[in-house]
């Protein structure tokens, strides 16, 4: 099924720029809305002191785009660039979206799951051996991956670098658009994007729900959201081809 003449509703997060360009290349139409905003952990005297001794650890993991851009943030803060804060350490990255947007910052990922992104996915081609992992995390991540790394031996730095907030109030525009059937996929790129949503918009939209991944589809459903479609791959192609797999007769429950 084609996306052309179909309108997405994206979630405004640091993706969405890129997928709604991506999105236009194959004919569709975007259109984004507020669902979750983030917030950097103050004070912020922890996670500077963690990313002045970044150089000191063997590996800094880092698990989402909005990681990345909280640490150049407080690079710039510091009178550095993020660039010089990974020149020692080895950096591995959940998926290839975190990587895109360590890249742009002038820093090659060192490790990179080869197909989905999520921290499983990521201790799975953890290397073996022992050493120091800075973790700068969300505040509502899940324990997987400190806890996994924690297991194997490695001494891990586990920080909170920022928080994730739900928007309260709906846009009536985009509300106007989802009752009177202006979109044709709701793009859901996390649980916070898809339990925001259900909150804002409720559960019986008359359009269809993909989803980045699976750990999003779950969250989806705990939210009430029926899932039509869950990307195979957690990139932007990925998550596109979804969309288009749930305007598709017989699209995965």
């Amino acid at each position: 099924m084609s996306l052309a003449g179909r309108t997405l509703l994206l979630p405004s997060t640091d993706a969405a720029d890129r997928l709604a360009r991506a999105a236009a290349e194959q004919g569709a139409r975007t259109v984004t809305a507020d669902l979750i905003r983030h917030e950097t952990i103050t004070p912020t005297d922890a996670l500077d002191a963690a990313l002045r001794d970044a150089g000191t650890a063997d590996w800094v993991a880092l698990t989402s785009a909005t990681t990345v851009a909280v640490l150049a943030e407080r690079a710039a803060a510091l009178g550095t660039t993020t660039a010089q804060l990974l020149a020692r350490p080895r950096v591995a990255v959940v998926g290839r979206a975190t990587g895109a947007a360590l890249a742009a910052h002038g820093v090659e990922a060192d490790l990179v799951p080869p197909a989905r992104s999520s921290a499983t996915d990521l201790l799975a081609v953890w290397p073996a051996g022992t050493g120091t992992v800075l973790v700068p995390r969300s505040e509502i991540a899940a324990p997987t991956l400190v806890a996994g790394l924690r297991e194997r031996g490695w001494d891990v730095r586990d920080v909170v670098a920022y928080r994730t907030l739900p928007v309260t109030e709906p846009d009536p525009a985009v509300a106007a658009m989802l009752d009177g059937g202006g979109v044709d996929v709701v793009v859901l790129t996390s649980g916070s994007t898809a339990s925001a949503f259900a909150a804002l918009y409720g559960t019986t939209v008359p359009a269809r729900l993909c989803a980045i991944g699976a750990s999003t589809a779950d969250a989806a459903r705990r939210a009430g959201l029926p899932v039509h479609a869950v990307a195979d791959h957690q990139t932007t192609a990925g998550l596109l081809a979804a969309a288009a797999h749930a305007l598709t007769t017989g699209a995965r429950p």
